[in-house]
Parts: C-alpha cells; sequence; structure tokens
C-alpha cells in the first residue's frame, strides 16, 4: 500500500492524507488518485501539491487519521481532508513532520559510553535488582545518573 500526503496551493492550511495502490497523479491528472471527489474537485480547478508520498507501507490511512484527528488545532473537512485551524500555531509541514515520526521513521537507540564508576554502579544494580529498588528511588547521585538509569 502507498500513502499520500497532498496540499492545495490556494489553500496553505489544507492537507490530505490517503492511500493508493498505484503511483501518485498529480503530475500527470492533476489528482491524487482516482475517484470521483478528486475529479470534481480537479474539474472545479483545485491545484493539489504533493506533500509527501511513501511507497510500499504496511499500514493504512486509517490510522493515520486517527492519529491527525488527535492533534491540537487540526480540523476534519473532508473523508481525506484536513485543516489547521488559524488560532493554533501549526502549519500542514509540522503535521507531516509528526505523522513522519509516529509512523515512517524508525527510532535508533545509541550505544552509551559510561565512565568505569557508573558501570560499576549499573553492574551492582543489576547484580542485586530487588535489595537496591528503595535506594534508586531515593538516590542523589552527581552527574550521570540520567544515563546510568537509561541502562537499567
Amino acid at each position: 500500500m502507498n500513502i499520500y500526503n497532498i496540499g492545495q496551493e490556494d489553500k496553505p492550511r489544507w492537507f490530505g492524507w490517503g492511500q493508493t495502490k498505484g503511483p501518485l497523479m498529480i503530475k500527470t491528472h492533476g489528482i491524487p488518485r482516482k475517484g470521483a471527489d478528486y475529479n470534481k474537485a480537479r474539474d472545479a480547478g483545485v491545484k493539489y501539491t504533493e506533500l509527501g508520498f511513501y511507497e510500499n507501507v504496511d499500514l493504512t490511512d486509517h490510522k493515520i487519521k486517527q492519529f491527525v484527528l488527535k492533534i491540537p488545532g487540526i480540523k476534519q473537512v473532508g473523508t481525506e481532508a484536513y485543516e489547521c485551524m488559524e488560532d493554533y500555531p501549526i502549519n500542514p509541514e509540522m503535521v507531516k513532520d509528526m505523522v513522519e515520526k509516529e509512523f515512517f521513521i524508525e527510532s535508533v537507540k545509541e550505544d552509551l559510553n559510561l565512565r568505569p564508576h557508573q558501570e560499576k554502579f549499573v553492574e551492582k544494580i543489576l547484580f542485586n535488582w530487588e535489595q537496591w529498588t528503595e535506594f534508586l528511588l531515593f538516590a542523589k547521585c552527581r552527574g550521570g545518573k540520567s544515563i546510568m538509569t537509561l541502562l537499567l
């Protein structure tokens, strides 16, 4: 399945998310995909722009649409169409970035390099976890506490 993100030239706050089995047809036909609604819009003079196209993804647009509706300042204006409300500091590009981070970009866990005393601390904690639980809750460590707890 392919997922597309579109905009309209004359409406900078408008955007849409949808899915298609084929390619995006904006450059060749002036519409994102085949469909009566898009044909009517093209005939009415709507000029679509491609904001994003994601090929062969294991995802449907339904999940993306649910996610988009949870973003403050977004209102649905059609089946696949949304608009950024003027009172909110958000635009279609920001929504696209949020959707990409949520669905298309895999997070990479970095290897953390600990100092020798931090490594010893982590080893002790992991060895006797049950005995140290209360200590960890009330510990007042110096710098590096956050990094050490990420490894636990």
